[in-house]
């Protein structure tokens, strides 16, 4: 299977692999955070309970089709895009989203998911305000980013978790990594530290392509 990033057509098995789950590991926090080290990220696989996210799935679908982004000859439950072919995102402070989508907020920060970092951190983990749940078009992407040029202006102790709401195929898209990127010190003396509003990263992103 191929699929295309930007303008680069990659191949399943060779450019794109299947990342590496640790719920061999999942309990163990010391294994996790070795793991962290060695991977730069966490695969944590059925980490939440499907209830809740299949809950919260029926929150964003509701709204999708509230928006007039779901084919109206298909089950909402479903999720069928609309022909248009259009994106949705809903991004927001807590107290606003919580309002709209309670059950997101009871996945992404419910005592299940805030117990786990504070374990891993070996502290008590803090969470953004801010959230950005999202439903992406068919063949659109979010383009390859370092959050920390979005998130960074508090801490660059960052880390993102990045939650399906739902089960997505690998030609529905997922989530890519680029492996091994957090050693790209390069990449983190220039582009990581620069604050996407004061360096202007959306205009810097259309003048380069």
């Amino acid at each position: 299977m191929k699929s295309k990033m930007g303008q680069v057509e990659l191949t399943w098995g060779s450019d794109v692999v299947e990342l590496k789950e640790s719920n061999d590991v999942l309990g163990d926090v010391e294994a996790l955070r070795a793991r962290l080290r060695e991977d730069g990220y966490l695969l944590v696989r059925n980490f939440h309970d499907r209830e809740r996210v299949l809950k919260a799935r029926g929150e964003f679908l509701a709204a999708l089709q509230t928006m007039g982004r779901l084919d109206p000859q298909a089950p909402v439950e479903e999720g069928v895009i609309h022909p248009d072919n259009k994106s949705g995102m809903w991004g927001g402070g807590a107290e606003e989203l919580v309002e709209r989508f309670p059950a997101f907020i009871d996945v992404v920060s419910g005592e299940r998911t805030m117990r786990f970092f504070d374990e891993l951190f070996g502290e008590k983990a803090l969470t953004y305000d801010y959230k950005w749940p999202r439903a992406i078009a068919n063949g659109a992407n979010t383009g390859a980013h370092y959050d920390i040029v979005y998130m960074g202006r508090g801490t660059k102790d960052v880390y993102t978790m990045w939650t399906p709401f739902g089960d997505i195929p690998p030609e529905q898209g997922t989530l890519a990594l680029l492996l091994g990127s957090q050693h790209f010190e390069a990449v983190k003396r220039s582009y990581g530290r620069m604050d996407v509003d004061r360096d202007n990263v959306a205009l810097r992103r259309i003048r380069s392509s």
